[in-house]
């Protein structure tokens, strides 16, 4: 009965081992999962901030395209009009031309002039070159002087072509400025579908990480009462055994007793009759 018993507490106390062994294993793993799930959580936050700033620039780009399209607009708007302008101008010039007898257009009898002058300002060349290019220049001012009267449609239309090339010109770096951000807005824009992407899958990490870490919690938890019960069983083995214990050794205690009490009336019964005590006698009469 009493090997029975200890057998019993032994393979009590062995289950309770493995049932720790079993808890810490499982918590390591339980916390393992949380951490993994806080890791997956913080990345969401990041791409999250991320987003929100893709999506601010993405904004910008395109409430810029849309500004820069009104202006290119606005140019080329002012370049149909100034067409108009101009066509409506060389009609008066044909009819100037036709009038006057005009069979050169006076810019550029006036840009040949300047070339002229150009050369004889900055080119070394010989006296007699001179002459030649000096008399074609009074030529070409005499010619140019008589266009005098009819300059004026002249100027205005080489004016309004300037100011059209001009328009042009600011009309196309609108364009490709409205390219530019375009593009930069599309990229913003794939920027944000990436993230999404990534956002998805990790919330979907994230869940099963979760997952893993309740169920992994709920297998602790009932380990634990497992545990809890071993322990409480220990526990009452243990006090029932060291009542058990307590008992003999008060048995023992009484059983002492007795015995002395039982040789104490014995050594009293010879000191009546007056027989000799031994050592032993007198040990008795010592302890009682």
């Amino acid at each position: 009965m009493k090997e029975n018993k200890e057998e019993s507490l032994n393979k009590l106390k062995e289950e309770i081992n493995s049932l720790r062994s079993k808890l810490n294993e499982v918590n390591s793993q339980k916390e393992e999962w949380f951490k993994k799930k806080n890791l997956y959580r913080d990345e969401i936050s990041k791409l999250i901030g991320g987003v929100k700033e893709s999506k601010e620039k993405r904004n910008e780009f395109t409430q810029q395209v849309k500004k820069d399209k009104v202006e290119r607009d606005k140019y080329n708007e002012e370049v149909k009009e100034k067409v108009q302008t101009i066509k409506e101008l060389n009609k008066k010039k044909q009819e100037v031309k036709i009038k006057y007898g005009i069979k050169e257009d006076p810019f550029f009898i006036k840009k040949e002039i300047d070339k002229l002058e150009m050369i004889i300002e900055t080119e070394a060349i010989s006296f007699e070159k001179e002459k030649e290019i000096m008399k074609k220049i009074k030529e070409l001012k005499k010619k140019y002087q008589e266009f005098k009267k009819v300059n004026a449609i002249f100027e205005e239309s080489d004016k309004i072509s300037q100011n059209i090339n001009e328009l042009k010109r600011k009309a196309g770096d609108a364009h490709k400025k409205i390219q530019e951000e375009a593009g930069e807005s599309q990229k913003m824009h794939q920027q944000l579908i990436g993230f999404s992407g990534e956002i998805d899958k990790l919330k979907k990490d994230e869940e099963d990480a979760f997952k893993k870490f309740v169920c992994l919690k709920i297998e602790f938890n009932k380990i634990n009462d497992q545990l809890k019960e071993k322990l409480a069983e220990l526990s009452k083995m243990n006090s029932d055994i060291n009542i058990k214990k307590r008992e003999k050794v008060d048995e023992r205690k009484r059983s002492v007793k007795r015995d002395l009490e039982e040789k104490r009336k014995e050594v009293e019964e010879k000191i009546k009759k007056g027989e000799k005590l031994n050592t032993d006698d007198l040990i008795v009469m010592q302890n009682t």
